[in-house]
């Protein structure tokens, strides 16, 4: 009996160990919420630390990562933006992985929320697939010669 308890928390313990950090639902949350929402969000439960807050281009920009004991890491990029044509700034996600399986779990997702498959291509390093819906914009990229990928959401301008 005690064997059999040990083998259940020993299999709950290695799928909580190798699980990905965050939903795309998450990340997509992450395009309306403020700097200081996104890091409780991030690092509550310990799932993300805040690497650096750095200006790219003349943007407040804040690096997380995974921590540093989890097997695969993962990498999220906020505080990025870009003027639609109207003067509006929209807010742009990034979110990188050494686990391509990660990132083929959040096209799957993605799928799930109707988002549409607009493009689909591929240079000489990676394949690129943009999906879309009236909220946003997901660009992805699997790279060819490596588990790396990542993913850039990009709000979109509403009437």
């Amino acid at each position: 009996m005690k064997k059999y308890i040990f083998s259940i928390f020993l299999l709950f313990f290695s799928i909580s160990t190798f699980a990905q950090s965050v939903t795309f639902v998450e990340l997509s949350d992450l395009l309306i919420l403020s700097p200081k929402q996104v890091y409780d969000i991030l690092t509550s439960g310990k799932r993300y630390k805040l690497l650096s807050n750095d200006v790219l281009n003349g943007q407040s920009v804040q690096r997380y990562q995974s921590p540093p004991t989890a097997l695969k890491q993962e990498f999220i990029l906020t505080g990025a933006s870009e003027l639609s044509q109207k003067g509006v700034s929209l807010q742009i996600v990034s979110y990188g992985t050494q686990e391509q399986q990660y990132m083929l779990n959040l096209i799957k997702q993605m799928e799930r929320f109707n988002y549409k498959l607009t493009f689909k291509g591929a240079d000489a390093e990676r394949k690129i697939f943009i999906y879309e819906n009236s909220y946003s914009s997901v660009t992805v990229y699997l790279n060819l010669n490596s588990p790396a990928s990542n993913m850039d959401i990009r709000q979109k301008e509403t009437d």
